[in-house]
């Protein structure tokens, strides 16, 4: 399970090309351990923080002020959860004071009383921070109320006390953020259900109270202490509240609505850092594009050369054969083929193909042999010999070829022998014996 970055902002920007700024931070190992925290003015900080400490397996977890969001719940027939979804803008309508197309809204889970919770929130507002989010190059794991973090569990309400604000989260699946001295009011019309009616069941309540601001919220508490069936009790947050909402988050799980949902839904929480596999999916790609030109740059070369190849073999041959015509690169390997077949059908062990294979194995053991060139080559088949008329750069060349072919056991002489300005030419015979 990868590291867990919370962020939380306490205003939602109206602005959609500004980044994440002044915002709080809370860095949580996989096990739940605090790693890092606190205040940052640009997430450049952040970032430099998770690379000191080479941390990249990061999925961000973001919370928005409570007091952007509008807790409801909402009727809705059916079970089928695309049914469900389609109906909803209509069953939250009558509820909102903005247009439809102006809001974002998120389903919860359906309550025991047949109802389902659902958060709204302005869709200009969320999609700025949910792009400043995505921008940070980390996957998202989902964002959510601050106060839906509070730590509900066997309570019916939970306050989380912070400066001049107050987090309330009670059943069912309901959140604010209120200014303290509205607090008293706020709770007191949460009391009463939509049917006006003001309910008698006991509230047990857990108050998460700041030693430094207990003093000066004593008449709140009292106030609502006034309540009847009320029963508070206050826990000293000796912490900051984000770190109280992130072990909530790993000691109870995410009891909250996620408002990743329609077109801000993540595709998937369960796969490794977004931005260290874009990394490498780019270094692949990169490489792949490399390798793939390389091997069409390997393969042009190659089908150069052997082109080339196929080129020198047919003016080889021609200058062999040339009162061949039809002869062409595409046949050329069937009709030497064919050539050789014949000249050696019936042959000893010198015949035509042996001498001439010979005579080029000792052309090729000779220095500088490009300068031999052959003019023709005849072959008598009553007489068993082969004679090459040829050039060379000098008669000693001629005489290398000669030797070369007597100490293979062959007989060869030089007949006809010219000697010219740069170079020598000659009648080479060729036996088996």
């Amino acid at each position: 399970m990868p590291n867990k970055l919370f962020i939380r902002v306490l205003t939602l920007s109206e602005d959609e090309d500004k980044q994440l700024t002044h915002f709080e931070w809370a860095l949580y190992a996989r096990a739940g351990q605090k790693l890092a925290g606190g205040m940052a003015a640009q997430f450049d900080e952040v970032q430099q923080i998770l690379e000191q400490n080479a941390i990249d397996d990061v999925q961000i977890v973001g919370l928005v002020p409570a007091n952007y969001i509008n807790s409801t719940q909402v009727l809705i027939p059916g079970k089928q959860t695309r049914f469900v979804q389609q109906a909803l803008p209509f069953a939250v309508e009558e509820q909102l004071t903005e247009d439809l197309d102006d809001v974002h809204i998120s389903l919860g889970d359906k309550n025991p009383d047949g109802r389902y919770s659902v958060e709204v929130i302005n869709r200009r507002l969320f999609e700025n921070f949910y792009d400043a989010l995505t921008e940070m190059g980390y996957t998202i794991n989902g964002i959510f109320s601050d106060a839906s973090l509070l730590p509900i569990k066997d309570v019916d309400m939970a306050i989380g006390f912070e400066d001049e604000w107050a987090l309330v989260n009670f059943e069912p699946h309901t959140v604010s953020r209120v200014k303290i001295f509205n607090l008293a009011h706020y709770f007191e019309s949460s009391l009463i259900t939509d049917d006006g009616i003001e309910t008698e069941i006991a509230k047990n309540i857990n108050c998460y109270i700041p030693p430094e601001q207990l003093d000066s919220l004593k008449i709140i508490l009292a106030e609502l202490q006034q309540n009847e069936g009320v029963a508070l009790v206050n826990h000293d947050l000796n912490i900051p509240l984000l770190e109280l909402l992130c072990e909530s988050w790993f000691q109870l799980g995410s009891q909250g609505i996620n408002l990743c949902q329609g077109d801000f839904k993540v595709l998937s929480t369960n796969t490794p850092s977004f931005k260290k596999w874009t990394a490498v999916a780019t270094v692949a790609g990169i490489w792949f594009l490399l390798q793939v030109g390389l091997d069409l740059g390997k393969g042009y070369y190659y089908q150069s050369l052997a082109n080339d190849y196929e080129y020198s073999a047919l003016q080889v041959y021609k200058d062999i054969f040339p009162a061949e015509r039809r002869v062409t690169i595409n046949n050329l390997r069937r009709t030497l083929k064919g050539k050789l077949n014949i000249a050696g059908a019936d042959m000893g062990s010198h015949d035509f193909l042996s001498l001439l294979s010979e005579t080029g194995y000792q052309y090729s053991k000779i220095p500088n042999n490009a300068a031999i060139t052959f003019n023709s080559v005849n072959f008598s088949d009553q007489r068993k010999e082969l004679i090459i008329d040829l050039r060379a750069a000098s008669f000693q060349q001629l005489d290398q070829l000669k030797n070369g072919l007597t100490s293979a056991g062959l007989g060869a002489k030089i007949s006809s022998t010219i000697n010219e300005k740069d170079s020598a030419r000659g009648r080479l015979s060729v036996t088996g014996s």
